[in-house]
């Protein structure tokens, strides 16, 4: 039932699933990187559909990790899996490391955009998060959110899009190393703050 650590659920999908707006999901430090669902167009490890959900780890970013998955070779295709979407006004996400998401090759829809967390409202918060590895079209780390002291580490955008880092999102005291930008800015659209 999700209640205690004995009977927690299997993924965070499940609890998600379970879950009810204004709820919080306390997650234990771990390896996430199976379940998930699709928003209608792409499949995403974990998909915050149509609630408000606060989805925080216990153990922080160091030892708590959402995990997509790289398409084969450079194809960017179905088998992409995306590490999280999140649609509803003030979700946050709290504590992980969020990596090697990925998306729909040349996509200005939202299955080619924010291999690590498609927002699908600009305050849809990443909070004390780490991007690692993700690629995209178009935000290859995040896709209008806001990030709050987030780390952003060798996230890439492909096909000469834009926003390797970031695109039309928010950033609040972040800090971003040795991503590959290709030949458009790391951040497009975006409002960083230190």
């Amino acid at each position: 039932d999700g209640k205690s650590d004995t009977t927690g659920f299997g993924t965070i999908q499940q609890a998600v699933d379970a879950a009810s707006s204004y709820d919080t999901i306390k997650v234990l430090p771990g390896t996430y990187d199976q379940g998930g669902a699709t928003d209608g167009r792409m499949f995403s490890r974990v998909a915050i559909l149509s609630k408000r959900i606060r989805l925080e780890s216990t153990g922080g970013r160091d030892v708590t990790f959402i995990v997509g998955r790289h398409s084969a070779g450079a194809v960017h295709d179905d088998t992409a899996i995306r590490c999280v979407y999140a649609d509803t006004a003030n979700t946050e996400i709290v504590g992980f490391t969020i990596c090697e998401g990925d998306t729909k090759a040349n996509s200005s829809d939202s299955d080619g955009c924010g291999g690590g967390l498609y927002a699908g409202k600009s305050d849809v918060r990443a909070i004390d998060c780490t991007f690692r590895n993700c690629w995209g079209s178009r935000g290859g780390a995040l896709y209008s959110g806001t990030a709050i002291r987030c780390l952003f580490v060798g996230n890439k955008m492909y096909n000469g899009a834009n926003g390797a880092i970031a695109r039309a999102s928010y950033l609040f005291n972040c800090i971003a190393l040795n991503n590959i930008p290709g030949s458009q800015p790391a951040l497009q659209g975006c409002n960083a703050v230190n």
